[in-house]
C-alpha cells in the first residue's frame, strides 16, 4: 500500500470495511474485527490509528507481533 492510499484511509471514517485499531488491543477485539472482515466483504484494518484516523504508530512492531 502506497503512503498516498494510506492517508486516504486515514481521511475516511471506519467503518464495514475499515478498521483504526490502537497499537495495543485484547485479542478477542482484533479476533471480532478480522472475522467481520472475513464474513463481509473484506477490508482495511490500520494498526496504530486512533478512532479519529490518527496516527500513533507502533515503536516495535515485531514485538507488537509476539504478544499477538
Amino acid at each position: 500500500m502506497q503512503v498516498n492510499e494510506i492517508e486516504s484511509h486515514l481521511a475516511q471514517a471506519p467503518g464495514e470495511t475499515l478498521a483504526f485499531v490502537p497499537k495495543t488491543i485484547e485479542v478477542d477485539r482484533l479476533a471480532e474485527i478480522l472475522a467481520a472482515f472475513a464474513n463481509g466483504a473484506g477490508g482495511i484494518l490500520l494498526v496504530g490509528v486512533t478512532q479519529k484516523g490518527k496516527p500513533t504508530g507502533l515503536a516495535d512492531p515485531e514485538a507488537a507481533v509476539d504478544k499477538a
